[in-house]
């Protein structure tokens, strides 16, 4: 008897204490959507956006860093699929991740989603990014994937980059079109370019494509030139009759529609002189019997 009670006991904890597991669950914020910028310049301030509902409709609050180790800036507690909107600025130049996540007011956290802002900087393909340091226009800097380091570049309009810091320089950078040329081997690296080499591609193949056009359009006129050419020279014989001897047709004779209009307008102009003829007749015979009056 005492083990049936304790059974039963031990059944109604476990079931107060499931309960009590599955009334306090709860789901995190979805990650947030994060609007921004990707490049920027100095001293500029930027908006970026953020947007997360919350599963069981918890109100949330967002907290934004900026990758410059400036303080977070966080919302206020907000109803679920609220947005909310923070403001920065970079007083450097360089690579920044901007970050943010959402909590609802349970201490549940969201995924973080996150964004790279260039500050005065453009990335050369795998190998790191130039730096415009002092605000001019002209990239001056280059910060190496490789070692991790920044080094001054030469300002050309095609820059030179030593991307391993050991005085000799290794790749040419257009920044116009985005190209990398490995100067030991002559090889471009345009898998690795940005789309301005990607342009540089199709330029070839538009003007092929063009001419294809051209040839296609040349051909299709002159074909359908002797279409109408033939349409010109054939005979219009939509009508016909039949010649018979007896119950026999012996021959079919085309009846050509000119032929037709001819015979047509001869006979408009044939009843056009008869009833002028007419017409002078009746004269004639009012004129003479006013004379016999």
């Amino acid at each position: 008897m005492r083990r049936r009670i304790l059974a039963f006991a031990l059944i109604v904890l476990f079931t107060i204490f499931s309960f009590n597991v599955i009334a306090t669950s709860n789901n995190p914020p979805t990650k947030p959507v994060l609007i921004g910028i990707t490049s920027g310049k100095v001293n500029t301030t930027y908006t970026f956006t953020a947007f997360s509902t919350d599963p069981e409709e918890n109100q949330i609050k967002y907290a934004f860093s900026f990758g410059d180790n400036s303080d977070l800036v966080f919302s206020d507690f907000l109803n679920s699929g609220t947005s909310f909107t923070a403001s920065h600025s970079w007083d450097s130049p360089g690579l920044y991740e901007v970050r943010v996540n959402a909590k609802d007011d349970q201490d549940s956290f969201s995924d973080t989603a996150e964004t790279t802002v260039l500050v005065n900087a453009k990335f050369v393909g795998f190998l790191g990014y130039v730096i415009d340091s002092n605000n001019d226009g002209m990239y001056d800097q280059f910060y190496s994937n490789t070692t991790g380091e920044i080094v001054n570049i030469e300002q050309f309009d095609i820059y030179l980059i030593d991307i391993d810091n050991d005085g000799e320089y290794d790749y040419r950078y257009n920044t116009s079109d985005g190209g990398i040329t490995n100067l030991e081997t002559g090889e471009g690296n345009q898998d690795d370019a940005e789309s301005g080499s990607e342009y540089d591609l199709w330029i070839p193949l538009m003007f092929f494509g063009i001419i294809l056009f051209i040839v296609a359009l040349f051909f299709i006129m002159t074909f359908r030139r002797e279409e109408v050419d033939e349409e010109v020279a054939k005979p219009n014989t939509d009508f016909s009759f039949l010649v018979k001897e007896g119950n026999k047709v012996v021959e079919e004779k085309p009846i050509f529609v000119e032929d037709l209009k001819r015979e047509f307008d001869k006979t408009v102009v044939e009843r056009e002189f008869e009833a002028e003829s007419e017409k002078s007749k009746n004269l004639d015979d009012i004129e003479k019997y006013i004379d016999e009056l």
